[in-house]
């Protein structure tokens, strides 16, 4: 029979309600015929289904009844929507949109669509043979009460299922939420590709498949599984629960799946006798839906002995609580598997029934960020063959209980010869950065095989692995077996020798049998934490070879490598153990027992059993007063084979104590006597105030070094952990047999007390400087201009320090032309209201000299560099650095760069650019001018030029000195002199004998020079040209002169004067510069003409001091004395024409010296290297604001005048304005009231 429908519409169809044992609203076929052949192809049904549309029918659709026939059905492009079970049946054909009753069934689905049909599943099939094919479809929001909300196949000898482009959304039912394959199926072959699975849902198991029979072979491929829920019961995606399962799931994602708490498989839950799973290239979500829950992500159950074969490989595992939960499943092999944040165990393999092998293979996988890693738990196997090799464990933390890396349990229940061997190998594992707390003896990495009493042994191997920065967190007081890194527990060894002593003989010790093996090779263990340190073994043979031990911290009795007790043998070969820091940096700080952990030694032996040491170094680069580095407690037969080096922290010697002795035993009831080794080496440092240079060192345990000696604290030094350079001191061995040292004065900025741990440091340096002295920067990094410290190379700026500096020189020698007296016009403009005399004439009367020269003198009397005054006060070093022409911005770093690769000699070099940048822009000025006057025909004015060229001269001359005297101060270190300033370069070179001529042949003769040419000028005998020249070259001048004043003398010729009142008149511009603000000779006195030499005189005193004495105390003390010096000396003359400005000399003088006290005050603790602390502190800081008070005084009045100014401009301008308004209403009053008389009406 063929039954064909096309291009039909079925709305709204109904049932009667009275007929209750309808099958079908639509369509109904009964078929009681018993097929007369065993050939049902004769006998078969087809039904094809093309273009139809269901829609809001009440009951079922389609029903076929023919338990004896086969049926066909091919339906396409269908639309199936809003059907109601009005009937409220929650299961079988009443359930069902299209019910199926036959022996075989053919079904094809292409392009169909069921939608919202409430309290139906779209089909369900009873027949011997069913294959049924979805293609190209959809499945939208079916509930029912039943089971499979979409799908239900039952009672099928053999089932083929196979599902293609397609989407089930919204669909839930009791067990299946889509499709429910009944336990009476025997052989179930389900495939689905390129199908997604959204939202469903199942009361109890297989929130979207739930899949029960005898043989499933189940191949999913690009199918996705978003926000499925089995709420009572396992699978929230799939749950299989079948004899014998092959499954192959690739290119599946699972996201959000969940089961109820008491139920296993959020994602996929496996309950088989045996079977071969494998799951590939396949992303597990849960997205943390909630991290307390005890949901396994997959979980897999096979029931019987040496059954079940789980292979994982390319997938991803998130946010789950266990990812991977096996019982009993023979076989499990992981590669290239991604967990992260599982809130339990990772990976978990239980194994609790009798087998014969039991295989675990993890190769390059990641478990990372979650609170364990893998867990196995293997009982009653015959052989144990466990492999993880290329994977990486980091970030676990559980601040509960738990949180390991790798947890290996292998045991029999008896002690029966059941077990065969054991293999356990770790290759190229990674375990970092996990914190985690254990209630039994555990390790990040443990294996605990104490009890798997296998006849050929056991053997576990670790080889090209990295232990780093685990923390294994004690939960109880009670000392117990926990490691950092790695644990390894073995059964119990054999004794084979009694090691009964005759004649008391310490090298006789008992001997054992191991045939338990752990090899430990090309392995390190660096910045580890736990109980027994990195590495605990007990019992067993334990080798490691060529490893490293790395700071791993323990508690106090134990070390890096514990060996426990009973009878473990430890061999060490070609191993590194090292100690590098004294502390522990602990991830979380909520740890009460932090204070326990401490260093440990390097190795602690609690074993009966030997212990070899061959071509093995252990070293301490940390100081402590006694710090024990070797432990043998009850041990063994004990060699340190002359290959191996101990070594201790410089300034510590190496003291060996031997307490061997006997103990009386008895052996087989007999009394047997035992030697007993107990030896401890530790490292003994030199007692406080004495230091040393020598290590301590042993290349065996029976020989320590002798010649070692402590000597007495040098100067400038502490030696309170052997020996360290104070805050600005740098050291240097001046002997070396036995190697001592001496400490200098170093450069302000330059050097620190280091901060380290290693002894063998004594010297330290700011920031990012290096080298002798600290006298260069690091690579990469470049010098800052007015400070000492070193900056990155990507941080200069040269455009905008070359723009500024152009602008900043441009504006000082427009000033020094035009020579503008400012506060005349700031004094004018707030009195603007008071009348004056047309012949009074405010003048500068010497105040630029005066301040010049005080914030010049006192920025080399201030122990800080211009950066350390910026912290106190912005303002300050702006205004100093102004005055010694240079340019500081705050603390902009991009400004105090103007080239990469400045070194300190080039700094100080270019601290002279903004003298010669003004003088250029002078020069380009004058340039300008003379082409201007030429053009226009003037005369060209160079007196103005002249006087600014001197006056730079005069201001200028402290940068020049200071520079040059800078680069010709050395110091000697050891045999060598070398510029204080740079170490790593000697002294004497060529350019230093250049600036040598400089300072013989033109800063000295430049004073004289001034005092002169003063008076010659005054006498009319000199010009102003000449008097530039002069002091230009000073020497050759002389010379000059000489010869002229000889051969005027030969020749009987007198001196003629040089200049006349006329052109004396205009150069009285020159005239102010060089003495105008000084008294003038009278009758009765000489007068001062010559005090700008005197100030130029003092400048190169008190710069001499501060350049050529290197020491702070001895320099400041020195610069005290010469400032009080030369305020007696201006109290003595008062040289300025003006008392005002001879008062503010005196108050400015007078500042310098309590400016220079201070300083002195606290170069006292400078030189000592003495931090002030207390009360001491407190009044440096009183006396640092007394220095900022004064030198923020004249910045301070400065501001006030110009706040004063302001406020005189806006009260003069309201006063205009008030005025005006005035007269404008005035002049408006009377325009409008000009003809007030005038009668209003005129004949």
């Amino acid at each position: 029979m063929v039954l064909i429908i096309k291009e039909t519409v079925f709305i709204s169809n109904c049932l009667r309600s009275d007929i209750s044992n309808a099958n079908g609203c639509i369509i109904s076929i009964n078929d009681t015929r018993i097929p007369v052949s065993n050939n049902l192809d004769n006998d078969k049904i087809v039904s094809s289904f093309t273009n139809l549309t269901f829609s809001g029918n009440k009951g079922p659709l389609f029903f076929f009844n023919n338990s004896k026939g086969k049926f066909e059905g091919y339906y396409s492009n269908i639309r199936v929507m809003k059907s109601v079970n009005w009937q409220r049946s929650s299961d079988g054909a009443q359930s069902s949109l299209l019910a199926i009753t036959a022996d075989k069934v053919n079904l094809f689905f292409v392009d169909v669509l069921f939608a919202s049909n409430h309290g139906y599943r779209c089909l369900s099939i009873d027949a011997k043979h069913i294959t049924l094919t979805i293609r190209n479809s959809w499945f939208v929001a079916h509930k029912i009460n039943g089971n499979g909300g979409v799908l239900f196949l039952g009672k099928s000898h053999r089932l083929f299922v196979n599902i293609t482009d397609t989407e089930f959304s919204d669909c839930r039912s009791y067990k299946g939420g889509v499709t429910y394959i009944s336990n009476e199926n025997k052989e179930i072959n389900f495939s689905a590709r390129n199908v997604s699975f959204n939202r469903c849902k199942a009361n109890d198991s297989g929130g979207a498949i739930s899949i029960n029979g005898n043989n499933a072979n189940l191949m999913l491929e690009n199918v996705t599984f978003i926000e499925c829920m089995a709420a009572d019961g396992s699978g929230g995606g799939i749950s299989i629960n079948v004899e014998n399962v092959c499954l192959n799931l690739l290119y599946t994602v699972w996201k959000a799946c969940s089961t109820s708490t008491s139920f296993f498989g959020s994602a996929l839950s496996i309950m088989i006798t045996t079977g071969n799973m494998s799951i590939g290239h396949s992303h597990f979500d849960d997205l943390q839906l909630d991290p307390t829950a005890f949901r396994r992500t997959v979980y897999i159950y096979a029931s019987q002995n040496n059954a079940g074969s789980l292979e994982v490989y390319d997938s991803k595992f998130l946010n789950s609580y266990f990812a991977i939960w096996t019982i009993d499943t023979i076989s499990v092999n992981l590669t290239r598997v991604n967990f992260t944040r599982a809130s339990n165990t990772a990976l978990s393999i239980i194994s609790n029934t009798m087998r014969s092998t039991a295989q675990v293979h993890v190769v390059r996988c990641v478990f990372k960020n979650s609170t364990g890693g893998i867990s196995l738990f293997l009982q009653e196997a015959e052989i144990v063959n466990v492999t993880i090799k290329d994977s990486n464990f980091s970030g676990f933390s559980n601040n509960i209980v738990g949180g390991q890396a790798i947890n290996i349990l292998v045991k029999t229940l008896i002690e029966i010869n059941s077990a065969i061997s054991s293999f356990i190998l770790f290759e190229n594992v990674l375990v970092e950065k996990n914190r985690f707390i254990t209630v039994f003896d555990d390790a990040a990495v443990s294996v605990d095989l104490s009890n798997f009493f296998a006849r050929e042994g056991n053997t576990v191997k670790v080889i090209q692995s990295r232990f780093i920065k685990n923390q294994n967190l004690e939960t109880s007081s009670v000392f117990n077996k926990k490691a950092g890194a790695l644990l390894v527990a073995m059964p119990a060894d054999n004794l084979t020798f009694p090691g009964c002593v005759e004649d008391n003989k310490l090298d006789i010790h008992r001997k054992w049998h191991y045939k338990n093996k752990v090899v430990i090779l090309n392995t390190s263990f660096e910045n580890n934490i736990g109980v027994t340190g990195a590495l605990y073994s007990s019992n067993g043979d334990t080798k490691c070879i060529n490893c490293l031990f790395k700071d791993n911290i323990a508690v106090t009795r134990s070390g890096q490598v514990h060996i426990g007790e009973n009878s473990g043998k430890l061999e060490l070969i070609n191993s590194t153990f090292l100690e590098t820091r004294a502390g522990y940096d602990f991830y979380s700080r909520n740890i009460e027992d932090e204070n326990n952990y401490q260093q440990s030694t390097f190795i602690f032996s609690y074993s009966a059993g030997p212990l070899f040491i061959t071509g093995t170094e252990f070293k301490s680069e940390v100081s402590k007063q006694r710090s024990l580095a070797i432990i043998i407690s009850k041990g063994g037969d004990f060699n340190m084979a002359n290959q191996s080096l101990f070594l201790c922290p410089t300034g510590s010697k190496l003291v060996r104590e031997d307490f061997s002795h006997f103990v009386a035993t008895e052996y087989q009831k007999q009394s047997c006597t035992i030697s007993v080794t107990v030896v401890t080496l530790s490292c003994q440092a030199c007692p406080g105030g004495t230091y040393s240079l020598q290590k301590g060192y042993s290349t065996n345990m029976s020989k320590t070094t002798e010649g070692f000696y402590c000597f007495p604290c040098p100067y400038g030094a502490n030696c309170n952990h052997n020996v360290v350079a104070k805050t600005n001191f740098w050291g240097h061995e001046i002997s070396y047999s036995p190697p001592q040292l001496q400490f200098v004065t170093c450069p302000a900025g330059y050097c620190i007390t280091p901060n380290t741990l290693d002894t063998a440091v004594y010297n330290g340096c700011y920031g990012n400087r290096e080298g002798k002295l600290c006298g260069k920067c690091k690579q990469g990094f470049t010098e800052e201009l007015m400070s000492t410290s070193c900056i990155d190379q990507t941080e200069c700026d040269s455009v905008l320090f070359w723009s500024l500096l152009l602008l900043f020189s441009f504006l000082v020698a427009l000033y020094f032309l035009l020579q503008p007296n400012i506060s005349r016009f700031i004094y004018k403009q707030i009195m603007w209201f008071k009348k004056r005399d047309d012949h009074e004439i405010l003048t500068d009367a010497g105040y630029t000299k005066i301040i010049f020269y005080f914030y010049q003198i006192a920025g080399i009397l201030l122990l800080e560099t211009y950066m350390e005054l910026i912290e106190k006060t912005k303002i300050l070093s702006m205004i100093i650095s102004a005055f010694s022409f240079h340019i500081i911005l705050g603390s902009s770093k991009t400004i105090g760069c103007p080239f990469i690769g400045m070194t300190p000699i080039t700094k100080v070099i270019f601290a002279n650019i903004g003298v010669l940048t003004i003088l250029l822009c002078i020069f380009i000025i004058f340039i300008a001018h003379t082409i201007f006057c030429k053009v226009k025909g003037t005369c060209i004015e160079e007196i103005p030029f002249l006087a600014a060229v001197l006056e730079l001269l005069l201001l200028g001359y402290a940068n020049i000195a200071k520079a040059t005297l800078k680069l010709l101060t050395c110091v000697t270190i050891g045999s060598e002199s070398v510029l204080f300033i740079e170490g790593n370069t000697p002294c004497w070179q060529w350019w230093q004998v250049i600036l040598g001529m400089a300072v013989a042949f033109f800063m000295v003769p430049f004073t004289a020079i001034l005092y002169l040419g003063s008076k010659k000028y005054y006498e009319q005998k000199i010009s102003p040209k000449e008097i530039l020249l002069a002091l230009v070259l000073p020497v050759p001048y002389i010379m000059c002169r000489t010869y002229k004043f000889i051969k005027r003398q030969c020749s009987n010729q007198s001196a003629m004067t040089v200049i006349e009142e006329e052109e004396r008149e205009e150069c009285s511009r020159f005239t102010d510069v060089l003495y105008g603000p000084f008294r003038s000779p009278t009758d009765e006195i000489k007068g001062t003409l010559y005090w700008e030499s005197v100030l130029v005189g003092r400048r190169l005193i008190l710069l001499s001091i501060h350049a050529l004495v290197v020491d702070p105390l001895f320099r400041l003390f020195l610069l005290t004395l010469t400032c009080v010096a030369v305020l007696y000396h201006h109290l003595l003359v008062f040289p300025f024409k003006d008392t005002k400005a001879n008062h503010l000399e005196a108050i400015s003088l007078l500042a310098l010296v309590v400016i220079s006290s201070i300083n002195l005050c606290k170069a006292v603790l400078w030189s000592a290297g003495v931090t002030p602390v207390g009360p001491n502190l407190m009044y440096i800081k009183i006396l640092e604001w007394i220095e900022v008070v004064l030198l923020a005084l004249v910045p301070f009045i400065f501001a006030i005048l110009l706040s004063c100014f302001v406020v005189s401009l806006l009260l003069r301008l309201a006063f205009i304005l008030a005025h005006g308004a005035a007269t404008f209403f005035s002049f408006l009053k009377t325009f409008i009231f000009v003809d007030e008389d005038r009668p209003l009406m005129e004949n």
